[in-house]
C-alpha cells in the first residue's frame, strides 16, 4: 500500500511539472492542450495499468506483451522528456537571469511553444535510441584476479537483471543464452531478477533458459523480482533446470580452490551469511552472490574475497543512475573495494520497466580467477 502510494504521488507531480511547462502558458489550442494532458496524464499511470492487467484471465498473453511494451515505451518516455524539460528550463532561466538583452526570455510565449516542440521531438529520438540500446545484445565485461588461493584457472559468466517476462520475447532469452554459452565459461553465476513473472507464464523462455551451459555448474540466487513473483516457484524451476540454488547456503570446489555462497534478496529475506559460508575454510578463496550490492558492507569481516551482485541496472535510465546510488550505499555499476573485499556489480542483461537503457548499457560480466604467479 505504502508503495503505491509513493508512485501516486510521484506520477501526480511528475503529471503536473510535464504539463504545466508543456501548455499552461502555451498558445495553442484549448484541443491540443487537452490532448497533451491526456497523453502525459497516461504515460504516467502506465505501470499501474499493467501491473493490474498481468493477472486478468481475459487478455491474452501476447496483448499483454504488446501493450506492456508500448505502454511502458511511452513512461520512459514522459520520464526523458520531463528531465528534459528541467534541465532546459533551468539553463534557460539562469542564461536569461545573466545576460538578459541576448537571451529570449522563457516567459516569450510564441519561442516557448518552438521549444517544446523541439524537446518533445528530442525526447522521442532518445527514447527510440534508449530502446536500441536495450534491445541489442549486451556488451561483454572482463575482470581478471590473480590470488594464491586459487589453485587452478577459472572462468566464470555472471548474469543479473535479465528481467525475463512476457514482454520480452523468448527468441531474445534464445540468442542471450547462446550469448553466453559462447562464452565457454567454466561456471555461470544468476545473481537474481532473472526471471521477472510467474513461471507458468513464461514457459517458452524458460525452454530456452534451460539451454544455458556451463563446464561445471550454474549457480542460481533470488533477487527481489522472483520473490514478486513467487519465490518458491522460481527456486523449483531453477533446481529442475539443474541449477545450483543457494539460499543462505554455500559449496566447496576444492579443484579451484574457491568457495561459492550465495544469499537471497537480503531486503526480503532473513539473510545468514555465517550460514553460508559455514563449510568454509581460510583458505578458501571465497565467493558470495547476492542480488543487491549493499550487502557488500557487511560481508568483509567475514573473509569473502569476491562478491558479485547486479539490482541497480547502472540507473537504466539517465540520470537515474544518481537515484540507484542513493538506494544502494553509493553503488551504481563496476567495480569497487570495499575493506577486503571486491564488489562487481553489473548493470544487468536486461532492463525493468521501459523497455529503454539511456547511457547505461547492458552487460555480462565475464570473471577470470588465476592462481597468483610465482
Amino acid at each position: 500500500m505504502s508503495f503505491w502510494l509513493a508512485y501516486l504521488i510521484f506520477s501526480v507531480s511528475c503529471v503536473v511539472i510535464t504539463c504545466r511547462t508543456l501548455v499552461a502558458y502555451s498558445e495553442c489550442a484549448l484541443w491540443i492542450k487537452i490532448a497533451v494532458v491526456a497523453a502525459i496524464t497516461v504515460a504516467w499511470f502506465v505501470p499501474m495499468l499493467i501491473w493490474n492487467l498481468r493477472t486478468n484471465t481475459f487478455i491474452s498473453s501476447s496483448f499483454y506483451a504488446k501493450l506492456s511494451y508500448v505502454g511502458y515505451f511511452l513512461y520512459g518516455t514522459a520520464f526523458i522528456l520531463m528531465m528534459l524539460l528541467i534541465f532546459r528550463d533551468i539553463i534557460w532561466t539562469v542564461l536569461y537571469l545573466f545576460n538578459s538583452r541576448h537571451v529570449v526570455s522563457p516567459a516569450d510565449s510564441h519561442i516557448l511553444d518552438i521549444a517544446n516542440i523541439i524537446t518533445v521531438t528530442v525526447a522521442f529520438i532518445l527514447g527510440f535510441y534508449a530502446v536500441y540500446e536495450a534491445e541489442k545484445m549486451p556488451r561483454i565485461l572482463q575482470y581478471d584476479f590473480n590470488n594464491p588461493k586459487i589453485t587452478h584457472p577459472l572462468k566464470i559468466a555472471m548474469i543479473s537483471d535479465a528481467h525475463i517476462n512476457r514482454a520480452v520475447s523468448a527468441d531474445k532469452v534464445k540468442k542471450l543464452v547462446e550469448y553466453v554459452n559462447e562464452q565457454k565459461a567454466d561456471m555461470v553465476f544468476l545473481v537474481g531478477d532473472i526471471g521477472d513473472d510467474f513461471v507458468d507464464d513464461i514457459k517458452p523462455h524458460l525452454q530456452e533458459l534451460a539451454k544455458l551451459k556451463a563446464n561445471d555448474a550454474i549457480y542460481f540466487v533470488l533477487g527481489n523480482h522472483e520473490v514478486y513473483n513467487n519465490a518458491t516457484d522460481w527456486e523449483a524451476t531453477a533446481g529442475k533446470m539443474g541449477w545450483i540454488v543457494l539460499h543462505n547456503s554455500g559449496v566447496k570446489i576444492p579443484e579451484y580452490g574457491v568457495y561459492i555462497a550465495g544469499i537471497p534478496d537480503p531486503d526480503l529475506f532473513s539473510v545468514n551469511i555465517k550460514q553460508s559460508l559455514k563449510n568454509s575454510a581460510e583458505t578458501d578463496f571465497k565467493i558470495l552472490l547476492s542480488h543487491r550490492p549493499s550487502f557488500a558492507k557487511n560481508v568483509s569481516d567475514n573473509g569473502v574475497d569476491l562478491m558479485f551482485s547486479g539490482h541497480t541496472h547502472g540507473g537504466q535510465i539517465f540520470p537515474f543512475n544518481y537515484a540507484a546510488g542513493w538506494g544502494n550505499a553509493g553503488f551504481v555499476a563496476g567495480l569497487y573495494d570495499v575493506k577486503n573485499t571486491k564488489l562487481i556489480l553489473s548493470r544487468g542483461a536486461g532492463y525493468w520497466g521501459p523497455p529503454m537503457r539511456l547511457f547505461a548499457p547492458s552487460d555480462i560480466i565475464i570473471v577470470n580467477l588465476n592462481p597468483a604467479a610465482d
